[in-house]
């Protein structure tokens, strides 16, 4: 609900109910690399997020890259124009379940030429996965991925940046999952040659 607040703070209406669960085309999931945005109006969520396979549940590090123009207008499609990013390391659910509330994610973003923290909170303050599988129903299909919701930023301000990293440590500050990517900014025309 802070992140919902702080959304609204900055002009976007609150969605009708939360959670609410968002559609996203699963060919926009990537490891790392590059996001090409439209403009300046883009920014990164870190998120811990469910991969759904046959047997099993894992947990890695996602960030829900959103257009927050768009976002203002539709929320809906605003979820669907940018590529997800997840990380490389992905964990089986009930390894981390016994310490699921003390597990940290945390976010930096690139400012004026350096990394700064730019959100940071534990899984507690994120809806439990069980919860969070419960919303799509018995026997979800496998492939699907379910990211988690956001934390609010640490400075209150939701802003763009070149570069988004995050970070999952676990309760004795062990490195569980990382991501990182650049932001790079589509040109507005072509250019002459």
């Amino acid at each position: 609900m802070a992140h919902i607040e702080e959304l609204v703070r900055e002009g976007i209406p609150a969605p009708r109910h939360v959670p609410w669960i968002f559609v996203a085309n699963p060919e926009t999931l990537q490891i790392g690399q590059t996001i090409w945005a439209y403009d300046d109006k883009s920014s990164g969520e870190i998120e811990y997020v469910l991969l759904i396979d046959q047997d099993q549940t894992y947990v890695c590090l996602g960030s829900d890259h959103t257009d927050r123009g768009l976002e203002a207008l539709t929320i809906e499609r605003s979820k669907q124009i940018y590529p997800r990013v997840l990380s490389k390391n992905a964990w089986k659910l009930e390894e981390l379940l016994p310490q699921w509330d003390r597990l940290r994610i945390s976010s930096r973003v690139l400012e004026n030429g350096r990394m700064v923290d730019y959100q940071s909170g534990t899984l507690a303050q994120l809806i439990r996965p069980e919860q969070l599988l419960d919303l799509i129903g018995p026997d979800p299909e496998p492939g699907t991925a379910l990211f988690s919701g956001t934390l609010p930023v640490l400075s209150g301000s939701i802003r763009s940046a070149a570069r988004f990293e995050g970070t999952l440590t676990s309760d004795r500050d062990t490195t569980l999952a990382t991501l990182g990517y650049d932001v790079l900014s589509l040109p507005e025309q072509a250019q002459p040659s």
